[in-house]
């Protein structure tokens, strides 16, 4: 395993616009002959939590970087109940007739019952973070049980949520747009026992 610990280089602003410089890490994989291969990559990033934001609307919500979900990849989760986990998947123009968000509810780490959980999710316009342009993300729309743009809970912990986002909403909000983001947000839906 190779483990790198340099610092931001060629960052050009901050993407909380207050100064503080995080780092963009871009990975590419290239096989031998322009064969098929197979790789294995891990990235931990140390010193940093995604944590869980209340699922009512509240005053003092602050934002956090939300948890990227990169294009046709799964993220594992969980979550305690009236909590929720963001998350963030960028949507390409040519894409848009094509998306469909999905909650597997399984279990996958076989520890306990499954409970439940629901899923909200915003369209947030704007998003590019080329400097000058867009929000960053203490400016978007999270969605939560008091404003949310779509909203699936089958209130059964073994059935799948699923969005399909209308393609005709997605051209009208983000045509014009700086680059346009699904803010997904998965909150707990059974009470701790």
């Amino acid at each position: 395993m190779r483990t790198s610990r340099s610092g931001c280089v060629g960052v050009k602003s901050s993407l909380q616009e207050n100064g503080d410089i995080d780092c963009f890490l871009a990975i590419s994989v290239t096989c031998e002959d322009q064969k098929d291969c197979a790789y294995n990559l891990r990235i931990e990033q140390q010193g940093f939590e995604y944590v869980e934001q209340s699922s009512k609307a509240v005053e003092n919500f602050t934002a956090s970087p939300p948890q990227p979900i990169l294009e046709n990849e799964y993220v594992n989760g969980n979550v305690s109940y009236d909590k929720m986990r963001y998350y963030y998947l960028p949507v390409a123009r040519e894409d848009y007739g094509n998306s469909l968000i999905l909650l597997n509810k399984t279990q996958i780490f076989s520890r306990g019952e499954n409970g439940d959980s629901r899923m909200l999710i915003n369209l947030q316009n704007n998003t590019s973070d080329e400097e000058g342009t867009g929000f960053n993300y203490t400016q978007w729309i999270y969605p939560n049980d008091n404003r949310a743009g779509a909203v699936t809970a089958t209130l059964n912990n073994t059935w799948p949520e699923i969005i399909e986002p209308c393609e005709e909403i997605m051209t009208d909000f983000c045509a014009n747009a700086d680059g346009c983001t699904y803010i997904i947000g998965v909150a707990g839906s059974t009470e701790e026992t």
